[in-house]
């Protein structure tokens, strides 16, 4: 990679990469975000898209918000909508930037058009667990021990299924019944 001033970085990105990739195969999981990036954007490494997913994916399930909310970002356009509205529950409890606390309302909205309120309150409970036990056996089946590899954690088998079309005629009934209730709330007053 070179920069305006034309200096070559590449053997810089390279260290960078080791000395990050080691950090994180010993568990720092804001290491194994920048690993995860790193071979994502070809940076220090060639672009590995398999090694990166493992990468953000054991930080992500760790509870590094970055990769939480740029793994749901991304579940999210491929639609498995389960791991990423899991993912960004998780990155919103967890946000402390505006900037994290905002990526993670975006991503609610475009999600919750595509999940039924029952796979969303059992989601509710698998983040609850995760954060509770510190991220120790966090996964979306809820049972992942917490010494499985991320490769493991990449075939974890999914429980809840989504039908859009009836979470849209859900949340259209609620809608409804909310406008009702707040109309003949302020004819009241």
């Amino acid at each position: 990679i070179e920069l305006d001033r034309g200096q070559d970085f590449g053997d810089e990105l390279r260290q960078a990469f080791i000395l990050f990739k080691e950090a994180a195969d010993a568990g720092n999981i804001d290491a194994a975000y920048r690993t995860g990036l790193m071979y994502q954007e070809g940076r220090g490494i060639s672009v590995n898209f398999s090694e990166s997913e493992k990468y953000l994916k054991l930080s992500a399930y760790r509870g590094q918000v970055d990769s939480q909310l740029l793994l749901a970002s991304r579940y999210s356009k491929q639609g498995d909508f389960e791991e990423a509205y899991l993912l960004t529950i998780l990155g919103k409890a967890l946000a402390n930037t505006e900037e994290q606390f905002d990526t993670s309302n975006q991503l609610f909205q475009v999600l919750s058009e595509n999940i039924l309120s029952t796979a969303i309150e059992k989601l509710q409970d698998i983040a609850a667990n995760c954060i509770q036990n510190r991220f120790d056996s966090c996964s979306l089946n809820g049972s992942k021990n917490s010494t499985e590899s991320p490769d493991d954690t990449a075939s974890t088998s999914k429980e809840v299924k989504f039908f859009s079309t009836e979470k849209a005629d859900e949340n259209n009934a609620y809608d409804k019944k909310r406008e009702e209730e707040l109309n003949s709330s302020s004819q009241e007053f």
